[in-house]
């Protein structure tokens, strides 16, 4: 079959296979994935202690999980859920109570309840920074 000047077998013949005319054609060789550098442990998973570069063994190991789990997770929660609730009580204790007056032993107890709340929150605020801090 004849197109003009150029055969059909001219035409293909014609056509650029190089792979320097389309660098695109082949797919480019990849570098393989490396898998992602996990994040550093706490101290309580370490093999070994800082300050001699001993192996700690099983118990060792335990009493510093423990310690973690006790002073970085379950002593900052029970903090801020005292320092919330307390907070609530004394929102809650100090509104103005229109609907009714106070006897004398209420008042008393009222003011007992509003220094509980008032000491309580302070002493879960202590604890949660001294804990931050000195841990």
């Amino acid at each position: 079959m004849q197109l003009g000047n150029i055969s059909m077998v001219g035409l293909a013949s014609a056509l650029p296979t190089s792979p320097q005319v389309f660098p695109y054609a082949t797919n480019p060789p990849r570098a393989p994935l490396q898998p992602p550098t996990p994040p550093p442990l706490p101290a309580c998973f370490n093999e070994t202690s800082s300050d001699a570069n001993r192996t700690l063994t099983s118990e060792e190991r335990m009493a510093d999980l423990v310690k973690w789990a006790i002073m970085d997770v379950t002593v900052p929660i029970v903090c801020a859920l005292g320092l919330v609730g307390n907070l609530l009580s004394l929102v809650v204790l100090t509104t103005e109570k229109l609907h009714r007056t106070l006897t004398k032993m209420e008042v008393s107890a009222h003011i007992g309840l509003i220094a509980l709340a008032v000491s309580d929150f302070l002493f879960c605020l202590l604890v949660l920074v001294f804990t931050q801090v000195s841990y």
